[in-house]
């Protein structure tokens, strides 16, 4: 069911947001799943990774939020996006990068669970 309510939060974010704001934002899975695996499985992060991440997730906030800004002057009538509808388009393709880290999270939990297992909890989750 993860996967279905996944796929329908992804469909529903791209109504709202532009599709570069999207992607951008639904790639962030990595870093969720490193921040959920410190927490929930104690796996270690290196200096090196943390300051990767650092630079990586400063230049995805630098496109985000000032790339693909220009300096002509636009007609906002000409936007098919409200202020109101990218905020919940933004929030619903976090909620799906945090689920597609939940899983891969969940994942190295069944890590010595025989397949059929994880397959049977895919299947139904």
């Amino acid at each position: 069911m993860t996967g279905q309510f996944n796929f329908a939060v992804m469909n529903a974010a791209v109504v709202f947001l532009p599709l570069s704001i999207f992607t951008i934002i639904a790639k962030t899975t990595p870093f969720w799943t490193a921040i959920l695996g410190f927490f929930i499985m104690a796996e270690a992060i290196l200096p090196i990774e943390i300051g990767g991440m650092i630079i990586c997730f400063g230049a995805f906030l630098y496109i985000t939020l000032l790339g693909g800004k220009s300096t002509e002057i636009v007609d906002p009538t000409e936007s098919n996006y409200t202020a109101a509808g990218e905020v919940l388009g933004i929030f619903l393709i976090f909620t799906s990068a945090w689920l597609v880290a939940g899983m891969f999270v969940a994942n190295r939990l069944l890590k010595g669970l025989d397949s059929w297992i994880i397959i049977f909890y895919h299947g139904f989750f």
